[in-house]
């Protein structure tokens, strides 16, 4: 059975940044209304300290485009060795700040950019933020040590022993609110 814990403030931005950590790169998805819904993976640049998730994109992309008319993503992050998912629900701003946009690029692993954009020059990306305002998230690693106990009773009982961790990601207001 699961347990939920839900975690607020620090705990979930914490959360938040060891999730994307281990699976940095995610399913970036616009335009929630249209089917199929666009869908493309992005690496995550970084998740600042008030829980904002930053990338890297062309800024005449087809990405970018679509956060202009519709800023509402949702982010799907997995992490199946370790059994830790992630859904976040936002809303994204495009950012085309010189610095920003270089900072970003050195955190990026130099391999990473070949699989989220084509090599391109500084002047050609945006940076693009997202502000969580409704997150979930599934963490089974958190209890490894639990779920084994409880698998290993629940099956001389005959029950199922799942002890994953799941629960809301609530940041803190002005994380939520704030778009700039």
């Amino acid at each position: 059975m699961s347990q939920e814990q839900h975690l607020h403030a620090q705990r979930a931005i914490n959360k938040i940044k060891e999730i994307a950590g281990h699976a940095p790169v995610c399913l970036f998805q616009t335009k929630l209304g249209q089917r199929p819904i666009p869908t493309r993976p992005m690496h995550t640049a970084e998740v600042d300290d008030n829980g904002h998730l930053w990338f890297l994109a062309s800024v005449t992309g087809s990405g970018a485009a679509q956060l202009r008319e519709d800023p509402v993503v949702q982010l799907l992050f997995a992490h199946a060795d370790e059994a830790e998912y992630m859904s976040i629900h936002g809303r994204a701003t495009v950012v085309q700040d010189p610095t920003r946009i270089h900072e970003l690029r050195e955190l990026i692993p130099a391999g990473a950019l070949d699989l989220t954009m084509p090599e391109e020059a500084d002047a050609e990306l945006c940076a693009i933020k997202v502000v969580p305002q409704d997150s979930y998230y599934w963490d089974a690693a958190e209890n490894r040590g639990k779920s084994m106990v409880r698998m290993m009773v629940a099956g001389v009982f005959g029950q199922t022993g799942n002890a994953a961790v799941k629960g809301r990601l609530d940041a803190p207001p002005t994380a939520r609110n704030r778009t700039d």
